[in-house]
Formats: structure tokens, C-alpha cells, sequence
């Protein structure tokens, strides 16, 4: 219909429309076809700056010097092996994740002429993840015996086991190395895995400045910490809805003074007459870092800054003598 409008009124200037038969005769003489929309290939961020970025200052020079330790095949020959390097042979395995959905079949299928048309699930269907480890030289990741292996079939979904999180992948990364320990000891393996939020995974009380408040949390207020999925006996996370996760409360790990050895508790202790057991706040935990920065310039070890700082209630400058009171 909008190709007659366009003929009618803007090229043409006719008087009288066209019929839809006359358009599509002149479409096919001008050398268009009526079909499906072409689907191009799927965008996945591989040619993204970062992504880039790495992967040629990284990955692929990471890779490069593994090659002289790694089997090479003769492209003539795929069941021949190429010569063999001089150290410790190096395996490369692939995390490879697909998957499947129940009502993914085949349109084209050898059938009897009589066959009659039978009614079809709606959508995709419940997906099914395969996940598993492949490298080069061998196929997916098994036992000798063929017993034990590094497949792992997952039922993705809100309301099936959720989706598989980084913890999943350190379970399965955990099964694999059981199996290579035990049959492949005298190889080197590496895993390589092909997934953004397992690079940047970090521990769940992991250090991060991201919302630290300046000031020491109040006993009024919810105590500054990091979320983590509650989880039930099973390792699966409770929900408190269909879609929202419940999440637990957990404190944020100790930190280092910087140069040193010495521990820095991010959190006052049990026994604070104040604020037991609360987050000292950024303020805080400054002031504490440079005592400790010109206790060190005093020339004092460890322990005796510890000391100091204990005595003198954290203050940014030490007195002269202070040498002399550790003699």
C-alpha cells in the first residue's frame, strides 16, 4: 500500500492509484524479490574498544607464547601429530556453554505422504545449558574410563535454577580439575573461558570504594557491607519474588596499610563503647593509614607503630621522643 501511495502522489502524479498486482509486476521487473528480511550476524561486543584491546594486548600475545609448548596438528593430516615440543607438554582447555530449548526442532524431516498436521508449543520452550570443557588435542573433558566427566547440564531460567553465575562456573572449573589431576597429571592445563562477568568477577567481600560512606555508620542506619545472593542448601538462591533475589548482608574484608604488613579492620571492634561492630567510614580509615605512614617514616617496625598508634589515639604526628619511649 505504500508503494501505490508513493507512485500515486509523489513520483508520478497520477490521477488515479495503482492496484497492488501492477506494484508487485513492476517490483519484480526492476529486479526486487518479496522475502523474509535477511538476518545479519549477531552482535555480541567483539568489536568493542576494550574488547579489542585486549584481546590484542593480552590474549593473543598470552597465547602465542604457549605455541611452543602445545601439540600441533599437520593440516594435510588432522590424525597426525606435528613434532612434539621439548618441555612439558601444555593443554589448552576451552569452557564451552550451549544451549538448547525444548521446542527447537527441525522444520524438514523425512515423513510418510499421509502424515497429518499435529498442533505446536507455543515459543521456544524451557532451555537446557550444556556446559563443558574442549581443548584440541583430546575431545570433551572425561575420565580414561569414561565414568567421570566435566559435562554439566543446568535447567536455566527464573523459575527453573536460575542462571549460571560465577560461582557455577568456579564449581565447574573445581570437577574439571579433579578429573585432569587424576588422569592427566603430566600435562600443564590452562582453561580459557569466554565470559565477561567471569574476567571481572571478584570475591564477594572484596575491597571496593564504590558507595563507602565518609563517616562511621550509625547504629540508626543499616552498617556498611557488600549484598550476596542468599542461597539455599542446594546452592540455589532463595526468591523473595518471581524476579528479585533475596540478598544477604556481609562485612567487607580487612585491608593492608600500604608498604606494610600491618592489618586494617574496616570495622570498630565488638567491644567499641560507641560503635560496636560498625564501618569506620573513609575519614576514619585515612587518618589511620597516614599515622601509620609517618609512624613508619619514624623508622618503627610493625608492631611498635601498632603500639603507638595505640598510645597516642591516632594521632597524624608523632612526638620526636617517641624513639626514645620504645629504647
Amino acid at each position: 500500500m505504500g508503494l501505490q501511495v508513493f507512485v500515486k502522489d509523489l513520483r508520478y502524479g497520477l490521477k488515479k492509484g495503482i492496484s497492488e498486482k501492477t506494484a508487485q509486476k513492476w517490483m519484480k521487473h526492476m529486479g526486487y524479490c518479496w522475502k523474509k528480511t535477511p538476518k545479519g550476524q549477531y552482535i555480541n561486543g567483539h568489536e568493542q574498544y576494550d574488547v579489542v584491546y585486549y584481546r590484542q594486548t593480552e590474549f593473543l600475545p598470552a597465547m602465542s607464547a604457549l605455541e611452543h609448548c602445545t601439540c600441533s596438528w599437520i593440516l594435510t593430516h588432522l590424525d597426525q601429530l606435528g613434532p612434539l615440543p621439548q618441555n612439558r607438554i601444555i593443554v589448552v582447555w576451552f569452557h564451552n556453554e550451549s544451549m538448547f530449548y525444548a521446542n527447537n526442532r527441525r522444520n524438514l524431516i523425512w515423513c510418510d505422504p499421509n502424515l497429518k498436521a499435529t498442533p505446536q508449543p507455543k515459543g521456544e520452550g524451557p532451555p537446557l545449558m550444556a556446559a563443558d570443557f574442549v581443548p584440541q588435542d583430546y575431545g570433551w573433558l572425561c575420565s580414561h574410563d569414561g565414568k567421570r566427566s566435566a559435562q554439566v547440564l543446568f535447567k536455566a531460567g527464573k523459575g527453573r535454577k536460575g542462571y549460571f553465575t560465577n560461582k557455577n562456573i568456579l564449581a565447574h572449573a573445581k570437577i574439571a580439575m579433579d578429573i585432569l589431576e587424576t588422569n592427566y597429571p603430566d600435562e600443564e592445563h590452562i582453561f580459557v573461558f569466554d565470559n565477561a562477568t567471569t574476567h571481572r568477577k571478584q570475591a564477594d567481600n572484596a575491597l571496593s570504594a564504590c558507595c563507602m560512606p565518609k563517616s562511621s555508620s550509625s547504629l540508626d542506619w543499616p552498617n556498611f557491607g557488600c549484598s550476596v545472593d542468599s542461597v539455599n542448601a542446594d546452592g540455589h538462591p532463595f526468591l523473595e519474588t518471581k524476579q528479585v533475589r533475596k540478598q544477604d548482608w556481609i562485612p567487607m574484608r580487612d585491608t593492608v596499610i600500604p608498604g606494610t604488613d600491618t592489618v586494617q579492620h574496616l570495622y570498630f571492634p565488638h567491644n567499641h563503647p560507641s560503635l560496636p561492630g560498625q564501618f569506620k567510614g573513609m575519614a576514619v580509615l585515612l587518618e589511620e593509614q597516614w599515622f601509620f605512614i609517618n609512624a613508619y617514616c619514624c623508622s618503627l617496625t610493625g608492631p611498635q607503630a601498632a603500639w603507638a598508634a595505640k598510645k597516642y589515639k591516632w594521632h597524624h604526628q608523632l612526638p620526636d621522643s617517641i624513639l626514645d619511649k620504645l629504647e
